[in-house]
């Protein structure tokens, strides 16, 4: 959210009804993303992975790298 401020300050945009549409959306898929890799891990723990491992090996298929 602050680099999308951030982007509006910088290049002169304005604080409107579509940069604000968008700034919600911004955390709603943010959001999203996080709550899918938190349910990945669980699932992970759940198949006998250590905790770090699971959230790391989560975060890394989301990020899709390798």
């Amino acid at each position: 959210m602050t680099g999308a401020l951030l982007a509006l300050y910088f290049t002169g945009g304005t604080w409107n009804i579509y940069s604000q549409i968008g700034v919600v959306t911004l955390v709603g898929l943010i959001t999203k993303h996080g709550i899918l890799i938190v349910e990945f891990s669980n699932q992970l723990r759940e198949q006998g992975e250590e905790l770090f491992a699971a959230v790391k090996h989560a975060a890394v298929l989301r990020l899709r790298r390798s």
